[in-house]
Order: structure tokens, then sequence, then C-alpha cells
């Protein structure tokens, strides 16, 4: 089982501290992946 499932039902739910939880649980890659499509987004318009 995906141990995020039970944050996603808990937001679903209308939990809202539950997303807090999971964007500091996946802070890091979440970070990087946002730079990234960012930083394309922008060479794109260059």
């Amino acid at each position: 089982m995906d141990p995020d499932l039970p944050l996603i039902e808990a937001l679903q739910a209308g939990n809202d501290s539950a997303l807090n939880e999971l964007i500091d649980r996946h802070r890091e890659p979440l970070f990087h992946f946002i730079f990234r499509y960012l930083r394309d987004e922008t060479a794109n318009f260059s």
C-alpha cells in the first residue's frame, strides 16, 4: 500500500493539513521537479 494514501484520502475528505504533510514528505523532489519545469519553460521563451 502507498504510504501517502491515507493522507490523500484525508485531503479528499477536506483535511487541509494533510496537504502540508504531503508537501513536507516530498519537499525536496517536488522542489527539483518545479525548478526543472520552470527552467525549461523559461528557456523556451528566450
